[in-house]
């Protein structure tokens, strides 16, 4: 019982800063990022101190803060005497306040730099969860492959095609494409100069000048 809330009081602060750090990642994905200190000082100093890039670390702590969402709701479990709707209510109390409240207040309302001494923890729980990153990525490339509904849905027509400019990852200047949309929320993007170091997983997003007209992940 003890060590079950003792766990708890440490996990939930631990994940209000995860969730945070998740926020930063996903935000400089965006086209155009907002103008606060705290993307600034992520884009300029903390994402390369961490050592790892947008894409991926949207995906890494994304993951890690699921995973302590569990293991916390597991502590609840044991803390409230195996009362599973009191545990129910104190798990969803706390990712509205953990996991949406305090990122979304650090986020507007702190320049982050206070995670720089927890760059260290930062760093070893993304190394801890980088063979899980990848698991999931192979398996969603095999969902990819098995994936027959693109070649048995009808041909676009020419009049489906949308050119636009397609931004790859926050620093890409943008290059223009032709972007055709599919079944199923899926889009196929010609680009018409090739780009290097186009990965699945990256983010893509479409624009025409100011005008984001969507976006979505590369899957291949």
């Amino acid at each position: 019982m003890i060590g079950a809330v003792l766990g708890s009081l440490l996990a939930i602060p631990l994940l209000g800063l995860l969730t945070f750090v998740q926020v930063l990642y996903l935000e400089s994905l965006r086209l155009r990022t907002r103008d606060l200190p705290s993307i600034k000082f992520f884009k300029e100093v903390l994402e390369e101190r961490i050592g790892i890039k947008t894409d991926e670390g949207a995906d890494t702590f994304s993951l890690i803060k699921h995973a302590l969402l569990i293991v916390l709701g597991i502590a609840y479990y044991i803390w409230f005497g195996e009362s599973f709707w009191e545990a129910l209510l104190a798990a969803l109390l706390t990712m509205i306040a953990v996991c949406f409240a305090l990122p979304q207040l650090l986020y507007r309302r702190t320049s982050g730099r206070f995670l720089l001494p927890l760059v260290a923890v930062l760093k070893l729980l993304a190394w801890i969860a980088r063979p899980f990153v990848a698991a999931l990525k192979f398996f969603q490339s095999l969902v990819d492959l098995t994936d027959d509904t693109g070649a048995q849905s009808e041909e676009p027509t020419p009049a489906e095609n949308i050119e636009a400019t397609v931004k790859i990852r926050y620093n890409h200047p943008g290059t223009a494409a032709t972007v055709t949309p599919l079944d199923g929320q899926r889009a196929m993007v010609k680009l018409h100069v090739p780009q290097r170091a186009i990965t699945p997983g990256q983010a893509a997003v479409f624009y025409q000048d100011d005008l984001v007209l969507g976006g979505g992940w590369i899957t291949r």
